[in-house]
C-alpha cells in the first residue's frame, strides 16, 4: 500500500489530484483521478495492472495536483517503491 497526503494553499481550490504517467519532467496521460473539483479529502485503493504497474515499478508514475491558481499543475510528486 502506498499512502500520501497533499495540502492545498489557503484560499486555493482543488481542481483535481491525478495519478499520471511521467513524460520526462512533465505530466503525461492520467491513469486515475484521486480528487475531483472541490474535494478536500478522499481515500482510494487502486489495483495497477499491465502498463500501469510496470510504470509504477519503473518510477514513471506521479501525483499531480491541479488548483484554481495553478490549473496547469503544481506539487508534482514522483512515486517510487521504497
Amino acid at each position: 500500500a502506498y499512502t500520501t497526503t497533499a495540502t492545498v494553499p489557503a484560499g486555493d481550490r482543488v481542481l483535481a489530484l491525478a495519478l499520471q504517467r511521467s513524460d520526462g519532467d512533465r505530466p503525461g496521460p492520467i491513469v486515475a483521478h484521486l480528487l475531483a473539483r472541490g474535494q478536500t479529502t478522499a481515500a482510494a485503493t487502486l489495483t495497477l495492472r499491465g502498463r500501469d504497474r510496470d510504470d509504477f515499478v519503473a518510477g514513471r508514475l506521479a501525483l499531480q495536483l491541479y488548483t484554481e491558481r495553478a490549473p496547469l499543475g503544481v506539487a508534482r510528486v514522483s512515486l517510487r517503491l521504497p
